[in-house]
């Protein structure tokens, strides 16, 4: 059956949907084509900065989702070159943020921008006390036994640790020290214990660079460390077990330390061997009670233990060429006392008050010189031991000491 009068409005009607769903495309296109951005990501360094992009609307427009690193006006309007603030990294990690550009009809676009963290290296040696370490001003000062020296780390760049000597020009690596194990802090991804074992040094100061590099090879920083030789330290006790209390003066010169076995050290803040004690350097420390004074001495300065009432007896070292005056004065506690051979002049007063004092014995052949004041209490009838062929000369060179001068016994 033919029903020809239903052919022109089917056509009508295709036509009509043909040409309404060209425009909707149309239309869409050109709403899309209105709303852009360019660009649409950013990589960026750790530094403050910032940034520029445009965007295309015809309508107003508005900055969304933005972190608070990142600062930007309120409000913008149709066609516009936009510039935004980005603050500067200073976290351990890259940041990202995704912000985005919402047009008053609700639209949005995105823009994705990443920032790279400040590159930190920090470090600081960790003053193991129970070996008499001490940590200060980017050096480590240690004493000469065997022992560990722990640095820790903190930084978010790769790296590597070289021993080397302290030459400014070709530093060659060294081998008395080196790295022996890391340990990483619980919950701290960039912080490690790094532990370096010393080897025990003999009677020259050493000192090393631990040198931190980047994988380019390139410096990233740099610990001294600096061991004092056997000649470098003098160990000595307390009654109490405690550090003595040096003035403030004395540790622009000296540090001091003290380790777990009741041990405290003194030593040169270069390193280098003791060659004097001054003056007044235990000066009424009464709680000193021990003492090894280091080979290397040549002169003991005046009242440098004076007031020390508890100190034992002492050993003075063979190179010690003077004693000054009220060196030990008041050193209630000494019972022997030897003067080595290579002594050629004593102080006033060096023993006065040395109360507990029971002989003192003098190895020069030659008398050291003695000024004209007392070297004992008046009332002190302490025995003076001297060599046998020289006795009859320190009778007369310290003739008001000659009653109690006896050679030294056999």
């Amino acid at each position: 059956m033919h029903y020809p009068s239903l052919t022109v409005p089917l056509l009508l009607i295709s036509v009509l949907m043909f040409s309404s769903c060209k425009k909707e495309s149309t239309d869409k296109k050109e709403s899309t084509d209105d709303f852009s951005v360019s660009p649409t990501s950013f990589s960026l360094d750790e530094k403050n900065q910032s940034l520029e992009f445009t965007v295309k609307s015809k309508q107003e427009w508005r900055i969304e989702g933005a972190p608070d690193w990142i600062h930007h006006a309120v409000s913008y309007s149709g066609d516009t070159k936009c510039i935004i603030w980005i603050e500067e990294n200073l976290d351990y990690e890259e940041r990202n943020a995704t912000i985005f550009i919402t047009q008053a009809d609700n639209r949005k676009l995105d823009i994705h921008i990443s920032q790279q963290p400040t590159k930190y290296f920090t470090y600081n040696g960790i003053a193991t006390s129970g070996e008499g370490q001490i940590y200060e001003s980017s050096c480590m000062y240690i004493t000469p036994n065997r022992q560990h020296v722990i640095v820790q780390v903190k930084t978010n760049v790769e790296y590597s640790i070289a021993c080397m000597d302290t030459r400014e020009s070709d530093p060659k690596p060294i081998e008395w020290i080196r790295l022996t194990g890391t340990k990483k802090l619980d919950g701290d991804p960039y912080t490690k214990l790094l532990s370096f074992e010393v080897n025990e040094n003999g009677t020259k100061e050493r000192s090393s660079y631990l040198m931190f590099k980047r994988d380019d090879s390139s410096d990233l920083d740099k610990m001294k460390v600096l061991q004092c030789s056997t000649l470098g330290v003098m160990v000595y006790r307390t009654t109490n077990n405690k550090p003595l209390p040096f003035p403030d003066k004395i540790h622009s010169n000296y540090r001091t330390s003290m380790d777990n076995q009741g041990n405290g050290f003194l030593f040169l803040k270069s390193g280098a061997p003791f060659n004097q004690i001054v003056n007044n350097l235990f000066n009424t420390f009464k709680n000193l009670q021990n003492i090894t004074i280091p080979e290397s001495v040549t002169k003991i300065g005046s009242s440098a233990f004076q007031g020390c009432s508890n100190l034992n007896d002492i050993v003075i070292p063979e190179k010690v060429t003077s004693i000054g005056s009220s060196a030990f004065w008041g050193c209630s506690n000494f019972k022997d006392i030897v003067i080595p051979e290579n002594v050629t002049s004593i102080g006033s007063y060096v023993f006065v008050g040395c109360t507990g004092l029971k002989s003192i014995t003098v190895l020069p052949e030659t008398p050291p010189y003695t000024a004209a004041y007392p070297l004992f209490d008046d009332s002190s009838n302490v025995p003076i031991y001297v060599p046998k062929e020289s006795v009859s000369l320190y009778k007369e060179k310290w003739s008001q000491y000659s009653s109690r001068i006896f050679p030294i016994p056999d």
